[in-house]
């Protein structure tokens, strides 16, 4: 299964760890990329959620691009 399909297969939103480990970033690249905007978040209280979906797109967009 790749990684769009899992995304697309979950329910839950993810954590940055979560999120982290599954596109094989640093938190750092990815704390920087919530904060430009340049990926599809969201606040939880203090912490940063992606929702499956949006991420889904997101990186379908990337590869085409």
């Amino acid at each position: 299964m790749n990684i769009v399909n899992h995304l697309r297969s979950r329910n839950t939103a993810l954590t940055s760890a979560e999120l982290c480990e599954l596109i094989n970033v640093h938190p750092v690249t990815l704390r920087e990329w919530t904060r430009a905007g340049r990926i599809p978040a969201y606040r939880m209280g203090r912490e940063w959620r992606y929702d499956p979906d949006k991420v889904a797109d997101w990186l379908d967009r990337r590869e085409v691009a």
